[in-house]
């Protein structure tokens, strides 16, 4: 007993995984000595356009899980070899544990793919491998559209509604000639439409599952930049091949999964569309990782580089990739039967038993009875009506629907709650669950964040407070100490904007700050944001106003970053030093 605990001990040590800048019974300090800022939740943006109409649904949504669950199977599957593997999943995490591209080093890696990380490939070969490869781009998920259409006819009641309807029309013609009677028609139409509204129900249902794949390639760059031939060329995402020695900076996505063989000290990685995590990972040439998933070495496509630059060699294209992969698991098909489904088909097995053989009890009294002793009673088109009625007595024709609109009521309940949920199956599930954990709240979030208050002392002010203040052009009657507040404040705004790594978007200079794209981390983004409104977009022009000569970027173990500056213009003092101590410079100090 004593040797199985010990092994389940080490076995749950093995899954803990510490930082190197954390200890053991220690938890990370994320507090930083910034402007205060408030943390946006995804949750805001998210609704459920799936249930009102065919909108895709963000990949965002499910990638993450489905990457933590094959990171996790690599761990397991690592020095064991299985006989079967039968989910999907277990398949891609034994393909994805084989790789080596992260343990090797950058000469063993441009060596096997016959490439070089000064002169890249050749266009011959690469036109000989994107033939081989294919494009990098997804591949879409199959799908057997005649078994689906069909599926959404035949499923549940549907086949019993149509057979009825059939059957009623011929015992209205011919076998109601020469006096047909009009209730039966009309019995038949509303059967006939009966079964179809039950259909269009069908298909609602199945449209507000997920469209991951049709949003895939809105999430994965056109463009990217490589090295053939020794020259930098820009190409389309979808010509990229194995071997391809790409160029990444600030504010690209990877087209392809990489193997870093050069980065910048300052780069970092946002991998929040695999992963779910919100904090940029550093980039290494070094591996930091045996699990291909987690080492800092391999550039995963469709992740964003938040600040620095690379180069990379393409190791994978395509589905080949962990973005690929992913987005392949996520649009696999269902193949088994949601609990809810299959009490639906095991009450339709019941009902229909019943009803059969409440038919076979009235099939039998007429021909045996009533067919000889009261022959003009019920004919033959009258006892086909009345069989039908007994089935349609018996179905309950408004499950489908009713199961459908109930649960489309409660997810429009979740979306009230900003709770999003990609198909109506979840719905489902969720009636089944009594509590949800999550490790963090990295997990739950954009990876935005928005400056709401700043404060200089024991002065607080929120960021609308403090642009209204610095706008106005009416400071005469303020007091001095008003006056020397702001202009604090103001010093404030301007030091975010030099002691900060993000860079504004100069194709966007035309588009409200509050909605511009700027490169770089969350923190970083926020508060070059919030010093870019306070100073009425000078943020660029105050930062040539100066020069920088030294940088110590932001880690998790300093937890602060430093510049050193020159300067080169007098007027910049003004915005980084009180009015005394600006004065006591002369242009000749500068």
């Amino acid at each position: 007993m004593s040797s199985e605990k010990a092994v389940e001990v080490h076995v749950a040590a093995e899954r803990i995984r510490w930082r190197d800048d954390e200890e053991e019974g220690q938890l990370p300090h994320r507090s930083r000595s910034r402007t205060a800022l408030q943390r946006s939740n995804s949750t805001d943006s998210l609704a459920i356009r799936s249930v009102h109409g065919r909108a895709s649904i963000d990949p965002g949504v499910t990638l993450p899980i489905q990457y933590r669950t094959v990171s996790f199977q690599i761990e397991e599957s690592k020095g064991k070899e299985r006989a079967e593997l039968a989910r999907a999943s277990e398949v891609a995490a034994k393909d994805l544990s084989d790789l080596e591209w992260h343990t090797i080093s950058p000469h063993e890696v441009a060596s096997r793919l016959v490439t070089s990380p000064t002169v890249g490939l050749s266009d011959p070969q690469a036109k000989r491998r994107l033939q081989e490869y294919g494009k990098n781009a997804p591949t879409p998920p199959k799908s057997n559209r005649a078994l689906t259409i069909f599926g959404y006819f035949f499923k549940g009641f549907g086949g019993i509604l149509l057979i009825g309807s059939i059957l009623v029309f011929v015992s209205w013609k011919p076998l109601g000639e020469p006096n047909p009677q009009v209730a039966n028609l009309a019995l038949a139409i509303v059967l006939l439409v009966v079964f179809f509204i039950q259909a269009a129900f069908a298909m609602f249902q199945d449209w507000s599952t997920s469209r991951v794949m049709s949003s895939i390639k809105d999430m994965l760059p056109e463009r990217c930049q490589v090295i053939r031939d020794g020259q930098i060329a820009d190409i389309a995402a979808e010509e990229l091949v194995p071997g391809d020695v790409v160029l990444v900076k600030s504010g690209n996505k990877l087209p392809a999964d990489v193997r870093f063989i050069e980065v910048s000290p300052d780069i970092k990685f946002d991998r929040s569309v695999l992963t779910g995590e919100s904090r940029p990972i550093p980039a290494t040439v070094d591996s930091t990782d045996a699990n291909y998933l987690e080492t800092h070495n391999i550039g995963l496509q469709g992740t964003h580089c938040s600040i620095g630059s690379a180069t990379g060699i393409v190791v994978a294209t395509a589905d080949r990739t962990v973005f690929g992969r992913i987005a392949t698991l996520t649009n696999e098909p269902k193949t088994k039967m949601t609990t809810l489904e299959k009490e639906v088909l095991h009450f339709v097995f019941i009902i229909c038993a019943i009803m059969l053989a409440m038919i076979i009890i009235v099939v039998v009294a007429w021909a045996a009875w009533l067919r000889t002793s009261h022959p003009d009673w019920i004919n033959v088109p009258t006892l086909i009506v009345d069989c039908v009625s007994v089935a349609v007595a018996f179905i309950p024709e408004g499950l489908p629907i009713a199961i459908t609109a109930g649960l489309t009521i409660t997810a429009n309940l979740m979306r009230k709650n900003k709770i999003l949920c990609k198909s109506l199956n979840t719905v489902e599930t969720l009636g089944a669950v009594s509590m949800i954990c999550s490790d963090k709240t990295g997990t739950l979030t954009q990876g935005k964040m928005t400056v709401s208050d700043c404060s200089v002392g024991s002065k607080i002010l929120t960021v609308d407070e403090l642009r209204r203040n610095m706008a106005s052009d009416d400071n005469n009657n303020d007091t001095e100490k008003q006056a020397d507040e702001f202009h604090v404040f103001g010093q404030l705004a301007s030091l975010s904007a030099l002691c900060n790594g993000a860079e504004m978007d100069a194709s966007q200079a035309d588009v409200p700050i509050e909605k511009r794209n700027i490169f770089g981390d969350a923190t970083d983004t926020a508060v070059l944001r919030f010093s870019e409104l306070v100073s009425q977009g000078n943020v660029n022009y105050f930062r040539s106003c100066w020069k920088r000569v030294f940088e110590l970027a932001f880690n998790s173990k300093n937890k602060f970053m430093i510049r050193c500056f020159t300067i080169s213009r007098q007027e910049a003092l003004d915005r980084t030093l009180t009015h005394q101590d600006a004065g006591d410079f002369k242009d000749d100090d500068l």
